[in-house]
């Protein structure tokens, strides 16, 4: 039978042990022996009669299922249910109901779960919500650095409470000491872990070294202060608590100083200690002079000494010197320096005193103190007890005649000596130079001409003899001329020696004869004859000889010149024309200009209409053939007899064939070639054999031919090949019976035979016997290709060569006659 499900909740034998909540969709049955019917009729009863509690007592509800979970992955856990076994029945709230044992679960889904034994008793769990994903943490760090003795604080971020860090420490923030990679993972309780966060490098930052100090001193003395620094843009912390770059010290100790980064807050290692000592003062010095020191003469010298000290400074602030000279009146004092650089107590002073200077003198002159040679100026000096000029004199008044610079000073009752004088500049102006008259030209000239005098000195003012006054006088007339000259101060010169200036007369007009035609061609000319009753004769060109050759087109005349160098008048001119040449025709080649004897090349010239003289060639016309080495050229000639210049030049070379080559046999099996070829081309018959070597092996019977060849390297770099005329031929039979090897000469006269071979051997062994057997030669030779010669000693008559080699073997008698 069935019962519908109620409100109500018992448990007891033979129950299902219906609880809430239930499935409304399920129906709960009754199963097993005849106690379910008995229940059932006590649940009816108990609803008619309210005899339930009399005839069933209800049972205490049953333990609760307990759902128990272990994560999976990422949102997703294994969940199952412990100690009960049975059904199983797992209805999810997305309604992904399963029957397993054990099911995954995912995040933020609930699930009911319920267990039915085998006789159909059911237990139920409470509901179960799968939590959601705790996610990955990250690592916040109040500083990834830290000074020695610091420490940085840790923070974890991310969902939970139970963090456990890479060091072992756990807690939401931790603090570390020591350098290395932390990083952090959440525990949220349920047994599930969060993956590792990003790690997070700490480092301690290790102290520099310590700063290099200096001192202004090692010892203190007494009353002063050392300043001891370091080196500057730092920040410092002092042994003394005292901060900056330096610090004044008035006491003996060590003192250190660490530098301090303003950032970090780090300091460095200490600094190596600076260690000073007190020291103590020196005795005071004496001082004394052997000069005079009362009523001196202003800028006399006096030294003062001192004495009983290492080092000193005086009150004129000069230092380590034990002498000081001075030159103005007043008190001095001297310290002693030890060597440590304390200073002493002052010495006794010594007091120098200067008697007053005598006026400085003025000096007075009688006139100009600027005048010609041959003047003078008196220079008198104002009043004093005695007086010294710059020139040594001694009396109160000089005369001076010469230039110079003057000065006097004079000298009181004392022995002082006045400041000189301001000077006195006396300039004495040379007289100008005697002038000499130059002549710009000959002083001979031709009538009508002028002649240029000029004075050779420069002057202020000119006058010359004629009553000229410039520097410069041009006559045409002949006579004495002579100048005399005056400078800027009005000082004159001597009168010039004087100049002659003589007039001669001028030759009659000369004319011009014409030998040849007045127009010809650019490369011809015509001569000009100058016809004149003088025998000397100057061309406008500049050339003087009575004949004048003109290859130009231009007006030429001419003057005569007589004995005195006088020119006449210009002659009437003749003009000459010049007719142009051809240009010049450019040659080509039609082919090679470097070939083989035998060969030709033709010659063009670009011109076609004008007559044509070859160089190299008698042919007239535009274009030749060559066949000979030359350098070959052309000229053109128009229809009225100008040529042209000679045109390009073309090289050719003809290379020699070589000589028709000869054949000989030198050998059983070789032929040499003979010639002045370079290479040698072979025919056997009509069939090419593959060499171009002077010497061949004859491998079969048959005609031999060869023909030789010359390679020339022409300018180009490319090569010319030129072969002989004519082949050569010899008829050559191979025995047959020789077995691809040859001995000869047999018989040998000389104990010596030689082996040629048709075809190359490996690996041969010749040996020599007796006709006994008797073994009288081994000779081993790795390669036999073309002919080796065998020296047979103390053994003649009849002798048996046998051969070996790969692949062969033969022997053979021959005769030896040993030398």
């Amino acid at each position: 039978m069935a019962i519908q499900q109620a409100g109500n909740c018992f448990a007891g034998p033979e129950t299902d042990n219906i609880q809430n909540p239930r499935d409304a969709a399920d129906l709960w049955h009754f199963s097993g022996p005849e106690n379910h019917k008995k229940h059932a009729q006590a649940w009816f009863e108990s609803i008619v009669n309210s005899n339930f509690l009399s005839s069933s007592q209800p049972q205490a509800a049953a333990n609760m299922l307990q759902v128990t979970f272990a994560c999976r992955a990422k949102n997703q856990f294994n969940l199952s249910i412990a100690g009960r076994s049975g059904q199983y029945y797992w209805i999810s709230s997305d309604g992904n109901n399963k029957t397993d044992g054990t099911i995954v679960g995912q995040s933020g889904k609930t699930y009911y779960a319920r267990v039915k034994d085998g006789i159909g008793n059911s237990a139920f769990a409470p509901p179960f919500i799968v939590p959601n994903d705790i996610g990955t943490p990250s690592v916040v760090a109040n500083s990834t650095t830290f000074c020695v003795g610091s420490q940085v604080t840790l923070t974890a971020n991310g969902g939970g409470n139970n963090f456990v860090w890479s060091n072992g420490q756990t807690g939401k923030s931790i603090t570390v000491k020591q350098s290395g990679a932390y990083s952090v993972r959440i525990n949220d309780g349920n047994g599930c872990e969060s993956p590792t966060s990003a790690a997070v490098q700490i480092t301690q930052t290790e102290p520099g070294p310590g700063p290099a100090l200096t001192s202004s001193t090692k010892v203190i003395c007494p009353g002063s202060a050392a300043t001891l620094s370091a080196p500057a843009g730092k920040n410092y912390v002092w042994s003394t608590g005292e901060t900056g770059t330096s610090i004044s010290v008035k006491t003996a100790g060590s003192y250190t100083a660490k530098e301090k980064d303003p950032t970090t807050g780090c300091e460095s290692l200490n600094s190596s200690a600076l260690v000073l000592t007190m020291g103590t003062l020196p005795t005071a010095p004496t001082i004394t002079t052997s000069d005079k020191i009362k009523d001196i003469c202003p800028g006399t010298e006096v030294t003062l000494a001192a004495s009983n000290g290492i080092n000193y400074r005086w009150n004129t602030s000069q230092d380590n010197t034990a002498t000081l000279t001075v030159k103005q009146g007043g008190s001095y004092t001297a310290q002693s320096i030890d060597n440590d650089g304390c200073v002493s107590l002052a010495s006794n002073a010594i007091v120098v005193s200067y008697s007053p200077k005598p006026d400085k003198p003025n000096i007075a002159a009688s006139g100009a103190v600027a005048f010609c040679d041959g003047k003078n100026v008196t220079l008198t000096a104002s009043q004093g007890n005695s007086y010294v000029w710059s020139n040594q004199s001694d009396s109160r008044a000089i005369t001076v005649s010469e230039s110079g610079e003057f000065t006097v000073y004079t000298v009181n009752a004392n022995g002082c000596r006045s400041d000189a004088s301001d000077k006195v500049v006396v300039t004495v102006h040379p007289l100008p130079a005697k002038p000499t008259v130059v002549a710009q030209g000959p002083t001979a000239i031709c009538s009508g001409a002028a002649v240029t005098l000029a004075s050779s000195v420069t002057a202020a003012s000119y006058q010359w003899s004629n009553g000229a006054s410039g520097a410069t006088i041009q006559t045409t007339q002949a006579g004495t001329y002579s100048v005399t000259v005056k400078d800027a101060f009005g000082c004159g010169s001597a009168s010039s020696d004087p100049v002659t200036v003589t007039v001669n007369p001028r030759p009659e007009k000369p004319r011009i004869t014409v030998v040849g035609s007045t127009t010809f061609c650019e490369d011809k000319s015509v001569t000009l004859q100058a016809v004149s009753s003088e025998a000397a004769v100057v061309w406008n060109t500049g050339e003087t000889g009575q004949s004048l050759i003109i290859s130009k087109a231009g007006s030429f005349s001419v003057q005569a010149k007589n004995t005195f160098n006088c020119l006449s008048a210009t002659s009437d001119a003749v003009t000459t024309s010049v007719r142009p040449l051809p240009a010049a025709p450019t040659i080509t080649a039609s082919g090679a200009l470097e070939f083989c004897e035998g060969g030709t090349v033709t010659l063009t010239s670009n011109n076609n209409s004008l007559k044509h003289t070859w160089i190299g060639t008698s042919d007239a016309g535009n274009r030749v053939t060559v066949q000979q080495s030359g350098n070959y050229t052309a000229q053109v000639t128009d229809n009225i007899g100008c040529t042209s210049p000679v045109s390009n030049v073309l090289t050719v070379k003809v290379n020699p064939l070589p000589t028709e080559p000869t054949i000989t046999k030198v050998g059983t099996y070789k032929l040499q070639a003979g010639g002045t070829g370079k290479n040698f081309y072979w025919k056997r018959g009509t069939d090419s054999l593959t060499t171009d070597e002077a010497v061949i092996k004859a491998t079969a019977t048959g005609t031999y031919s060869v023909r030789s060849e010359l390679v020339y390297t022409l300018s180009s770099g490319r090569t010319l090949s030129c072969y002989s005329a004519k082949n050569s031929t010899l008829n050559f039979v191979l025995d047959p019976l020789s077995q691809d090897i040859s001995i000869y000469p047999n018989p040998s006269t000389n104990g010596r035979v030689t082996l040629e071979t048709l075809k190359g051997l490996k690996n041969v062994t010749v040996r020599l016997f007796t006709p006994t057997g008797h073994p009288i030669l081994e000779k081993k030779i790795g390669s036999l290709d073309d002919t080796q010669t065998i020296e047979i000693q103390d053994n003649s008559g009849l002798l048996i060569l046998v051969i070996d080699a790969d692949g062969f073997h033969t022997s053979r008698r021959i005769m030896v006659n040993s030398l």
